[in-house]
């Protein structure tokens, strides 16, 4: 279904890890903060209702 939906999946990077850990956003869920530093660094939006990616300014779709 991934695939046909010509979708893939993002590896997460050395990179990420630190942009995730010098985040200045208050989110404390580690997860949420690798999803925002992946989208930051690849400049992607989040597919997400949760208003905690629309309030850190990420572009979010949904």
């Amino acid at each position: 279904m991934i695939e046909r939906a010509r979708l893939g999946f993002l590896p997460l990077t050395a990179g990420h890890a630190l942009v995730a850990g010098l985040l200045e956003e208050e989110h404390r869920d580690p997860f949420d903060r690798m999803l925002l530093a992946q989208c930051r660094v690849e400049g992607l939006p989040l597919v997400t209702r949760d208003p905690v990616f629309v309030e850190a300014g990420l572009p979010v779709l949904w």
